[in-house]
């Protein structure tokens, strides 16, 4: 599944798993051993337990989550249960791969991939038994010179079976050439089948289409353009799907942020240039509203917003053309009065101003010129510095032959303006 992921270029992913299935946990333990070895992030491991509740609980756990892709194993009872109640994730725009037991349920979707193995059970079986003959000549060796336990107990029969007899079966197993039925069987350290062909299948009207498969080589190929995506399009779903409307929030800044009040938000799309502080600021001008701290939330002053720092929020929000994640948005926008600080109480931390906002869950995203420190990097995300900003001093420059040049230059602190997300 990680090579297909790979293949796809789907790096964002869920991966979902049933509470007490033995074979999903195994499934995600080793998800995450080698996860990384193909650069996949998971957001998010949700372990489900089935209940009646089943359809609130799938709409929390993805209530934060903006990965379309959806990893799922699980036996074919529990698939079936899982599709009746995420209907609302199985459509178009999400992308989901499923182990060959959950690929049998009889309400799987359309549009889904599934990895099986290329070859049958009784294909399967006979390799095991190879396998098995291969491991059993080993013991001979040992001539009944140490012998097997006759229970399971924790007994020095057992110690010295397991430690002795059963570590040399188990590296003899794992580092032996064996050939089986089609092809060489293949081990890796930690027991795992290497060398075995995969198919990967996709669920497309009433049957399923072989789109791609992977070699006995761990080769992978794959025809793209065959597959058909949940919700029965040939449209690929996005890696990820970001909020579509954001909250922002900001504060009067010149020349980041300039404002003057008006009696009417909607006036402020028609402003072109409008002096403010003696300075001539072009627009776009937005509306951004302060609540009155003294007042209920609905008293408000409505100012309108315009400087170097709304136009770099006007122009993020616009989609990227041929983008593979839409990343435009649309925003409401409002003021506060300070960017805010970390400030020991008597309870504790707290924070206010803009940074406060963001903690408590009342912006989604900030705009500003604000400097980026470690304290306030313990509570919200900043992106990457947008400007550099300081003070240089120049003196003039005059003839070498009549003056000695001076240049003089005064370093200040530097001011790191980001713009951030919670």
């Amino acid at each position: 599944m990680l090579k297909l992921l790979n293949k796809l270029k789907y790096r964002q992913v869920v991966v979902l798993s049933i509470e007490g299935d033995v074979n999903g946990q195994e499934f995600t333990t080793a998800f995450e051993d080698y996860r990384i070895e193909y650069e996949i992030h998971v957001q998010k491991y949700i372990e489900l337990y089935l209940n009646e509740s089943l359809t609130e609980i799938i709409a929390k756990e993805f209530e934060e989550v903006t990965s379309n892709t959806i990893i799922m194993c699980a036996k074919k009872a529990n698939a079936e249960t899982i599709f009746l109640h995420a209907q609302n994730l199985t459509g178009f725009g999400k992308m989901w791969i499923v182990n060959e037991a959950a690929s049998q349920a009889s309400n799987l979707p359309k549009g889904f991939l599934s990895v099986h193995l290329k070859q049958n059970a009784v294909s399967a079986l006979r390799d095991a038994l190879i396998v098995l003959k291969n491991g059993v000549k080993i013991l001979e060796n040992f001539n009944g010179t140490i012998l097997p336990p006759s229970q399971c107990s924790n007994t020095l029969i057992s110690n010295e079976w397991t430690n002795t007899v059963g570590t040399m079966f188990y590296r003899h197993l794992i580092s032996s050439t064996i050939f089986g039925e089609k092809n060489q069987i293949k081990f890796n350290s930690k027991g795992d089948r290497i060398s075995i062909a995969y198919e990967i299948l996709n669920r497309q009207l009433e049957k399923f289409l072989v789109v791609g498969f992977c070699n006995d080589e761990g080769d992978l190929f794959l025809e793209e353009s065959a597959i058909i995506w949940p919700g029965t399009t040939k449209i690929k779903p996005l890696e990820i799907t970001l909020p579509k409307h954001l909250r922002a929030v900001t504060v009067a800044d010149p020349p980041f942020v300039y404002i003057f009040e008006v009696d009417d938000p909607n006036k402020c799309s028609s402003f072109k240039i409008i002096p403010v502080d003696d300075v001539y600021v072009p627009g776009p001008w937005l509306p951004c509203p302060i609540h009155r701290s003294d007042s209920d939330s609905a008293s408000k002053v409505v100012y309108c917003c315009a400087g170097y720092a709304i136009d770099l929020l006007s122009n993020l929000s616009i989609s990227e053309a041929g983008a593979m994640i839409d990343t435009g948005f649309t925003f409401e926008l409002h003021l506060n009065t300070s960017y805010g600080i970390v400030q020991l109480g008597e309870n504790g931390y707290s924070l206010n101003g803009i940074i406060g906002e963001l903690d408590a869950d009342l912006a989604d995203i900030a705009v500003g010129a604000l400097t980026i420190n470690s304290e306030r990097e313990q509570y919200i995300d900043f992106s990457e510095p947008w400007l550099y900003h300081g003070i240089r001093v120049l003196e003039k420059w005059v003839r070498v032959s009549l003056f000695p040049r001076i240049f003089i230059l005064l370093h200040a602190s530097f001011y790191l303006f980001s713009f951030f997300l919670e």
